[in-house]
Parts: structure tokens; C-alpha cells; sequence
């Protein structure tokens, strides 16, 4: 996981609503182990055979057998979905602690903008 923070990655023309991968510098892990079919989830990163990352989006499976290698935070996921293919990509790792921050801080964000839409259209009519 820390050798990802260096690696720069391109999103990959090939990407869709089930993943979005990433080209870059082929990753190896340390140690191969079989690995059993089990849930997934929108964010997990799993590491195919190839090296090259996929971020499985919002229409992924439920199911994958590859190694999961990290979790993009979930403030996180909606922007990296929509980046257009040839887009450079950098990972930075961060706490769970630190993703639940900034997720709760998006939250309060998006309640302030609510309430001031709502201010003013009670002061439109």
C-alpha cells in the first residue's frame, strides 16, 4: 500500500461503471496467496493478475476473488468515478479516523448549502 502513494496512475480508456482502471506501473504483491470469491463493495481496490489497479465502481459485482489492496475513502469515490480516461491519478493513503473527517465534513458542507438554498427561496416569493 505505502509504494502506491509515489506511483502515478492514468485512468484507463477500458474503465466503465463496474471499475475504473488504472494504468500505470504493474504492482506486485509481496506475497501471493489463493484467495476465495467474497464480497465487495464501490471503492475496493483489487489487484488483478496484470498489475493494474481496478477501482470497482457503483454497477460492480458483489463478489471478487482478486486481492483487495486498499479502499478509496467513500467523499472520494463519486469523483474519481467520473474522471475521463487519460486522466493522471495519484493514491494518498489516509486513516480510516481521517476519511470519516473529511466524510463528516462533506456532510455539514452540503447542510449549509442546503439551508441556504432553502433561505432563499423563502425569500424569492
Amino acid at each position: 500500500q505505502t509504494a502506491l502513494e509515489g506511483i502515478g496512475f492514468k485512468v484507463s480508456a477500458q474503465s466503465n461503471r463496474m471499475g475504473l482502471r488504472l494504468e500505470g506501473e504493474a504492482l506486485e504483491l509481496k506475497t501471493i496467496q489463493e484467495m476465495r470469491s467474497s464480497a465487495v463493495f464501490p471503492g475496493v481496490v483489487q489487484l488483478p493478475a496484470g498489475g493494474q489497479p481496478l477501482v470497482l465502481l457503483q454497477d460492480a459485482g458483489t463478489v471478487g476473488g482478486y486481492p483487495r489492496i486498499l479502499t478509496i475513502s467513500e467523499v472520494d469515490l463519486p469523483r474519481l468515478a467520473v474522471l475521463p480516461p487519460n486522466t493522471k491519478v495519484y493514491l494518498k493513503l489516509i486513516s480510516s479516523q481521517e476519511a470519516l473527517q473529511v466524510l463528516l465534513e462533506r456532510q455539514r458542507e452540503i447542510t449549509r448549502l442546503e439551508r441556504s438554498i432553502a433561505y432563499r427561496l423563502q425569500h424569492l416569493e
